[in-house]
């Protein structure tokens, strides 16, 4: 799943504006400890000479900034989101007339979820079904973008068990004007 290029684009951008300001906070903080050293060796410094390498060095930090944006986009945009990686999957669904009728599924739903009340008066589904299935894979990994190892990273995988899928008709549901 990827993301907008155009707002990758703006978060890389903001991180390095803010990676660059503090780095420059850095640079000014070294600049400001060689002049005080230059105060305490040369009592007198002209006024002028701090100003020139207070410029020079915000040149320096533009350049490195721009030197800095030049390479990220050289790099390209990382716009993934997350990646699934599956290898060896193999999904079998059956359907078994043991499972299969409206009172076979609910016994099904009440035996999955047993916490879950059943209302007395039942429920009426639009969509209403169940399988009995079996999944194999050999590897199961979950990639987040920004992050190296796998969020989720499983091997030899073997499920079975079995599958409800309902979808409750909505109740009626009363406007008054």
């Amino acid at each position: 799943m990827s993301d907008d290029p155009f707002e990758v684009r703006l978060r890389d951008n903001y991180e390095l504006l803010e990676d660059e300001f503090k780095e420059n906070l850095k640079r000014q903080k070294m600049l400001e400890e060689k002049i005080n050293e230059m105060w305490k060796t040369h009592l007198l410094i002209p006024t002028g000479k701090v100003d020139e390498l207070y410029a020079s060095l915000s040149v320096l930090s533009a350049g490195i900034y721009i030197k800095r944006s030049k390479q990220m986009k050289e790099q390209g945009t990382r716009t993934r989101l997350f990646a699934w990686i599956i290898s060896d999957f193999q999904l079998l669904a059956l359907i078994d007339p043991s499972i299969h009728g409206p009172e076979n599924i609910v016994h099904n739903m009440t035996q999955i979820d047993p916490d879950s009340p059943w209302p007395a008066e039942g429920m009426e589904f639009s969509t209403f079904w169940c399988r009995s299935i079996a999944v194999n894979c050999k590897e199961l990994k979950f990639h987040l973008r920004d992050f190296p190892q796998p969020w989720l990273n499983l091997g030899e995988i073997q499920m079975w068990g079995k599958v409800v899928g309902a979808e409750q008709i909505p109740t009626r549901r009363v406007c008054i004007f």
